[in-house]
């Protein structure tokens, strides 16, 4: 992983001392592969449908399948744990919820946007998303303007019976994705019968600000890792 010259960097990998850079440590290979922050997105080119949005789409799926050009470092290609944080974990929750991604064998979800038709309500209860909210941004308008769009976009509606085993973690706290998103993936997953932990952090904030300590989130993702691909 190489790391960014300037210091306001997306990614709590990059920025979260205890994080990516353990993974080497615990025996666990990473195939890491960064998304785009939407703050530089461009509305036409960025939204769902358009073309390029669709390649993009393509990349990520197919790099969960690129370990296998790396089977002789000691990669396993059949048995992947997506783990992300924030639009990370958005992502990772949308290509681990779709179809045909047998190889992906559990999702660690950290604080990650779940429905983003109710993103703007759960944040502030008497207002919709603005325009300039990341979610409008994303979608190139306001989530309640395009609600198929949003839909689609959204994890919590791609949740079926034979989905991944989750571990979602998120703060009490949290001011940038509210709780509740968590909070609806994590029921949804369970009325599916699909396999969830959820983790309430008290306290927390976004990215795990207010955690005096955040090894023990790190140990208990490794852990759900370890018992979903049985290393």
């Amino acid at each position: 992983m190489a790391l960014p010259l300037r210091q306001n960097v997306p990614g709590a990998w990059l920025a979260w001392p205890p994080g990516m850079p353990r993974l080497p440590h615990s025996g666990r290979g990473r195939h890491p592969k960064r998304d785009r922050t939407c703050p530089r997105a461009r509305p036409e080119k960025d939204r769902p449908d358009h073309p390029r949005v669709r390649r993009r789409r393509r990349r990520h799926t197919r790099a969960v399948g690129a370990p296998r050009e790396h089977a002789r470092r000691g990669f396993d290609a059949g048995r992947i744990v997506l783990w992300g944080s924030s639009a990370g974990a958005h992502l990772s929750a949308l290509l681990a919820l779709k179809p045909g991604m047998s190889n992906i064998v559990g999702v660690i979800d950290w604080f990650g946007p779940a429905d983003l038709l109710a993103l703007g309500s759960q944040s502030d209860p008497h207002n919709e998303a603005a325009e300039d909210s990341c979610e409008a941004r994303l979608l190139g308008a306001r989530p309640a303007a395009v609600p198929e769009m949003a839909r689609a976009a959204s994890p919590i509606n791609h949740v079926h019976g034979a989905s991944p085993p989750f571990l979602i973690a998120h703060g009490t706290a949290d001011r940038h994705v509210p709780f509740q998103q968590s909070a609806d993936l994590a029921h949804a997953l369970e009325k599916a019968g699909a396999t969830v932990r959820f983790d309430s952090v008290e306290g927390a904030d976004h990215m795990w600000a207010n955690v005096a300590d955040p090894e023990p989130l790190f140990r208990t993702a490794l852990r759900f890792a370890a018992e979903v691909t049985g290393l």
